[in-house]
């Protein structure tokens, strides 16, 4: 019985130790590496990147996010209420049109 608990601990410890590797190993998402950008301040290479996403991506409703939060650590919302309009006349997912409306409000109010 001993031996049969003492197996099992190591494969579910191996099992653990395997998934954190794998997940370690995992590259970031998108809106992660956005992220990044926005917190380094490099503005140049984020504006770069998401000048190059679908119109359709589905992560838009995070980017409009990333890109208020860039407009308030840059202190102009230029870029921003321009992709939000963009994104507001060519996207075609109700809610993401919803988020896309709402950052181009807050580009214009602040």
């Amino acid at each position: 019985m001993q031996t049969l608990r003492s197996l099992l601990s190591t494969a579910v410890l191996g099992s653990l130790v395997a998934m954190g590797i794998a997940r370690a190993q995992e590259p970031r998402s998108l809106v992660q590496g956005l992220h990044a950008l926005v917190h380094a301040k490099k503005f140049v290479d984020l504006e770069a990147k998401v000048d190059a996403l679908d119109p359709q991506d589905p992560n838009w409703k995070a980017i409009l996010e990333l890109l208020v939060e860039g407009g308030e650590q840059q202190g102009t919302y230029d870029y921003l209420r321009r992709k939000a309009k963009h994104v507001l006349d060519t996207n075609t997912d109700v809610e993401t049109r919803a988020t896309a409306a709402f950052a181009l409000a807050t580009g214009y109010w602040r």
